[in-house]
C-alpha cells in the first residue's frame, strides 16, 4: 500500500479552510478487508491510528483510492493499515490547525 499525501501538511483536529486532509491510497482494489460487522468489502482499507507517545487511538475505514483522513489531535500518528490479509505501518504527521 502506498499513501500519497495531497496538500501537505495535513492538519488536526480539522483541515485548514479550503484544504482537505486527502491521501491517495494505492493498492489492489480487489483485496477484501473485514469490516466491523464481520463482512468483507472489496477495495476497503482499515486504519488503526495511534498518536505516538500517548494512548490515544482512532479507527477509520476508507476506500482504496482518494480519501480524507482526519485525526482528533495534531502530532505524529502511526497508522496500522489492514487490507485483505495484508498489514503495514506508516507514520503520518499532522500539524495543528
Amino acid at each position: 500500500m502506498v499513501g500519497v499525501v495531497f496538500g501537505y501538511p495535513l492538519h488536526a483536529p480539522k483541515p485548514e479552510p479550503g484544504h482537505g486532509n486527502k491521501i491517495l491510497w494505492v493498492g489492489n482494489p480487489d483485496a477484501a478487508v473485514d469490516t466491523h460487522d464481520g463482512t468483507a468489502t472489496p477495495g476497503k482499507l482499515n486504519i488503526h491510528a495511534t498518536l505516538n507517545g500517548t494512548g490515544l487511538t482512532a479507527d477509520r475505514a476508507v476506500a482504496v483510492g482518494p480519501s480524507y483522513v482526519d485525526m482528533p489531535r495534531a502530532g505524529c500518528w502511526t497508522f496500522t493499515l489492514t487490507w485483505g490479509s495484508h498489514q503495514d505501518q506508516v507514520a503520518v504527521p499532522y500539524e495543528p490547525t
